[in-house]
């Protein structure tokens, strides 16, 4: 079995079944490819603007972090897109990932220096796994699109199926991470 049928596999099967129950109450497919479409009209590099305020990881800045993550995407399989990583500094304790609707810009995973300093290279490892498996199952297209839609907040019903779903998307990646981890201890 290739990687790429393995990583789907081991989604959640609720996280999918709500996903497409989303996807077809509210039409997201549609929302999805309008907006994609008009952020490779615009060129939209807004999220790489945000990064300006962050320090890309490279081999001579963050060597050995630089490297795992390499090795992440590499026994991953995910070259569907360039990721560029980025540390913050920032004393909060927190990773993100922004899936890139632009063609032209990379995907974005963020670690806040506060995290980096905190974790060793196995736990970082488990981390690299889990935001990238928010990429590979693209999560924050749909929370994208509900932004788009409910810029206030979504209404009760909605809330409640899309807070599950979000928890369940990241069990879903926490089983990304564990692929990622050499040494469970």
């Amino acid at each position: 079995m290739d990687m790429k049928t393995f990583l789907a596999e081991i989604q959640l099967p609720d996280e999918k079944m709500i996903l497409d129950y989303l996807e077809n109450v509210l039409r997201i497919g549609t929302i999805n490819d309008l907006l994609d479409f008009h952020a490779n009209q615009k060129k939209d590099r807004s999220v790489s603007g945000e990064m300006l305020f962050n320090l890309p990881l490279s081999p001579q800045v963050g060597g050995r972090l630089y490297e795992l993550t390499q090795k992440i995407l590499q026994l991953l399989e995910f070259t569907d897109r360039e990721v560029a990583f980025y540390i913050s500094n920032d004393s909060r304790f927190y990773a993100m990932s922004h899936y890139s609707r632009n063609e032209e810009e990379p995907h974005y995973v963020v670690f806040s220096s506060c995290l980096v300093e905190r974790h060793t290279d196995e736990e970082m490892r488990f981390v690299i796994g889990h935001e990238l498996g928010h990429l590979i199952y693209r999560h924050s297209m749909l929370e994208f699109v509900m932004d788009y839609l409910y810029p206030s907040g979504p209404p009760d019903f909605i809330k409640n199926i899309f807070h599950l779903w979000r928890n369940l998307g990241e069990m879903s990646c926490d089983r990304v991470g564990s692929l990622a981890v050499g040494n469970f201890d």
